[in-house]
């Protein structure tokens, strides 16, 4: 149930470091959200455990969580992550500067080379798949 919660919490964080521009309900919206994810996980924890459970379970969990988010995060050019994922507006560096920069972290220069790689790497998947 821990790692659960964990993964739960880890998705958050990634879609507000990816999309960091939620205006002024943003952090609301993120304690709001996993908050009830979080609920949800420890309540219904008996019948994940026996519908889905090791990492098939996991699995869901996290598409559940990462889809939930994508439709219904505020952002303040009202898009959701989703539409602006579908029209291919994928995360910039310069995002993701901002996104840890709203949590008080100050990304090394040594790491740029690495996040854009990674970047390219990610939307070569979603081309890809879509």
């Amino acid at each position: 149930m821990i790692r659960r919660l964990l993964l739960v919490a880890v998705i958050h964080l990634l879609f507000f470091i990816c999309f960091p521009r939620t205006g002024p309900l943003g952090p609301v919206y993120g304690w709001a959200s996993w908050l009830l994810w979080s609920c949800f996980i420890i309540l219904a924890r008996a019948p994940l455990e026996v519908l889905a459970s090791g990492f098939a379970g996991k699995t869901l969990l996290a598409a559940c969580v990462a889809f939930t988010l994508a439709a219904t995060m505020p952002q303040t050019d009202k898009l959701s992550p989703l539409a602006k994922l579908r029209a291919k507006k994928f995360p910039a560096v310069s995002d993701m500067k901002e996104g840890l920069g709203n949590f008080g972290i100050k990304r090394p220069k040594d790491l740029e080379g690495i996040i854009s790689r990674q970047l390219e790497a990610g939307k070569a998947v979603w081309q890809r798949l879509f």
